[in-house]
């Protein structure tokens, strides 16, 4: 990360693999909100290029973080192992926490690479008007384990930020390294949204396209990552 106002006590920080912007003045430690909305209109746009879109802005943002992620455990997990007392709220529980965080980026990883090499090609072969009943089956299903995987994924994130005092910032300067680990999962926690937002935004399109029933679809998109 790099400074933007050096010499200044409440210095903003921004992340160059997040894109997210950390405020680390003593008071007002918080996270950047992502919305990428205001970069399009869905509606104005066409599957292929909103597919593009998900690749670009969420695929390589979970390659990119998920490793840093993981070197910032490492790094509290030497932290923590060099004291003979606990020092904060998450230490208790730091061996869970980075057992979830492996699982979790796990399954985010396996999420977007079955989305590139099998979801995506098919939702785009339904754009050019393949609609067989093998497509429907498979749409069908894929929205099923969507719904599934995102439940899965909700429960995880809800454990995380429980095991993370719900990323509660500390204004200690020897509690920085900890308070990046929550900036970075923040950051995943409002990524993982706008890309679940933007899946709301394919599927509708194609169900109509195949004339599937939406009723699983909207038992999908009434659910919330968070």
């Amino acid at each position: 990360m790099d400074k933007i106002s050096k010499g200044d006590p409440k210095a903003t920080v921004a992340c160059q693999v997040c894109h997210g912007v950390h405020d680390t003045g003593k008071h007002v430690l918080k996270s950047s909100k992502r919305n990428d909305t205001h970069l399009y209109k869905s509606h104005e746009i066409d599957t292929e290029t909103l597919i593009g879109i998900v690749q670009a802005l969420h695929h390589q943002y979970l390659e990119l973080n998920l490793p840093l992620i993981k070197e910032i455990l490492s790094q509290l997990d030497e932290q923590y192992l060099s004291k003979d007392r606990v020092e904060s709220e998450i230490a208790g529980n730091f061996t869970e926490l980075k057992d979830i965080v492996e699982m979790l980026s796990h399954r985010l990883i396996a999420h977007a690479r079955e989305e590139d090499e099998t979801i995506f090609p098919m939702l785009l072969e339904v754009e050019k008007g393949r609609t067989d009943q093998e497509t429907k089956a498979f749409i069908e299903e894929i929205v099923e384990a969507h719904r599934k995987e995102n439940s899965t994924m909700r429960s995880m994130l809800s454990k995380i930020k429980r095991l993370c005092g719900n990323f509660k910032l500390s204004d200690e300067p020897e509690e920085k390294t900890l308070n990046q680990l929550y900036l970075h999962l923040m950051d995943l926690e409002a990524d993982m949204a706008e890309h679940l937002k933007k899946e709301m935004e394919l599927y509708p399109r194609i169900f109509q396209k195949l004339g599937l029933d939406d009723g699983p679809l909207r038992h999908m998109m009434a659910m919330r990552v968070l």
